[in-house]
């Protein structure tokens, strides 16, 4: 006898007829269903609710290479998809009516690249990349070439201030042995008070004079004395000399001569301070340089 509920409990349970007879006591001489519950019914019915909810919760069995293979073809059209599209908007002769794909449009596209025209170089120098690109690196050139002559520029100076220095140190280290200067009997210690001195003079500018006499210069304006005349590098020399040393007076007999009114003969004969200078610089000898300088002392005061 099928019962309203045997449905239901078929439908919730997903159950076939046979199992929800069981739910019944059975006549024993029909061997039909008597509709009524068994004495264990409620706790069949419980099973039956468990083990929905069991399946309910259970995830379903998946197949996850399946998924993965499905997800990887889609993904892989659209890459596909996008190439073709790529390739005809680049080589639109290849495939005119956008019907080709995969390897025959592959095919089509290198073909049509073969075909294709070699670029021109001049067509190349037109566009506004390589137009950018050239301003660019001559600005970059311009650039290294300021900077180059710059420091070119920088060198040259610096090595023509040395050799006019070289020159001009030359000049004061004789006017200043000239001067009388006592140094030290040590040769060590003397030479070291006179490049200490010669030192005083590097911060000059010197400028070389129409009669050969030497100008300094400080900040690009001529020294003077207190009457406002030009102070000239030899007087300049002789007077810090003085500002610095005790100043031995010349014995203008010893080497330069001496005549029989006790009054100097001069020996050796300069035809001015430029040639005393000259000769000066160019002689090696300590003794005859001491001479030349007596000579000059001598000469200057006839």
């Amino acid at each position: 006898m099928a019962l309203p509920l045997n449905g239901l409990l078929q439908r919730a349970y997903n159950l076939p007829e046979t199992e929800i007879a069981t739910l019944y006591k059975v006549d024993e001489t029909t061997g039909e269903s008597t509709g009524e519950f068994v004495d264990n019914a409620q706790e069949i019915l419980l099973r039956w609710d468990a083990e929905r909810i069991a399946k309910l919760q259970k995830p379903a069995d998946v197949d996850q290479k399946a998924i993965y293979d499905k997800a990887a073809q889609e993904t892989q059209a659209r890459i596909e998809k996008r190439h073709e599209a790529m390739l005809r908007t680049l080589f639109p002769q290849a495939d005119p009516e956008g019907k080709l794909k995969g390897e025959e449009l592959r095919t089509a596209v290198n073909a049509a690249a073969a075909s294709q025209k070699t670029y021109n170089p001049d067509d190349i120098k037109r566009t506004p990349e390589y137009l950018e690109l050239e301003r660019a690196a001559n600005e970059r050139y311009e650039a290294l070439q300021d900077a180059h002559a710059s420091e070119l520029e920088k060198v040259k100076t610096q090595y023509e201030q040395t050799q006019r220095w070289s020159e001009n140190e030359k000049e004061i280290r004789a006017i200043f042995r000239s001067s009388g200067a006592v140094l030290p009997s040590d040769k060590a210690r003397a030479q070291r008070q006179e490049d200490d001195f010669v030192q005083k003079f590097k911060g000059f500018d010197f400028q070389k004079q129409a009669d050969g006499r030497t100008l300094p210069l400080l900040d690009g304006k001529r020294l003077e004395d207190a009457h406002g005349n030009a102070l000239y590098l030899d007087t300049l020399v002789l007077k810090t000399a003085a500002d610095y040393f005790d100043i031995q007076k010349q014995d203008t007999t010893a080497n330069a001569g001496n005549d029989n009114g006790g009054r100097a003969t001069i020996t050796i004969k300069f035809k001015d301070e430029n040639d005393f200078l000259d000769r000066y610089t160019q002689e090696a000898d300590p003794a005859k340089q001491q001479e030349m300088e007596k000579a000059w002392e001598a000469q200057q005061q006839v």
